[in-house]
């Protein structure tokens, strides 16, 4: 079953440069965050202060919240206001475009 969970983030203005330099780190070395997931980091064009990280799943069992997205959703917090959510893919792979690399 394939599955994405998002984490928004709507960060204070005057730390989200720090923070687009610390995320990619955090997400492939620190904090126990690291994972074999895909992960793709999106900034919102016109409110530059909000950023979207998303952590693509493809396993077996319920979605839900993973380890890995409860540590980071808890490390963006401290950056502003947090909105961490799990979707649940309902195309038919086969008929739908292929997921991004």
């Amino acid at each position: 079953m394939a599955w994405l969970e998002t984490i928004r983030v709507l960060a204070a203005r005057h730390r989200v440069d720090g923070l687009l330099r610390e995320l990619p780190q955090l997400l492939t070395h620190g904090a126990g965050v690291a994972t074999s997931r895909r992960i793709r980091i999106y900034r919102q064009p016109m409110v530059d202060s909000e950023l979207l990280v998303c952590l693509w799943r493809d396993e077996a069992g319920e979605p839900g919240h993973s380890r890995e997205g409860l540590l980071l959703a808890e490390y963006l917090s401290d950056y502003g206001l947090v909105d961490h959510a799990v979707w649940e893919e309902v195309a038919d792979r086969a008929q739908a475009d292929p997921m991004p690399p």
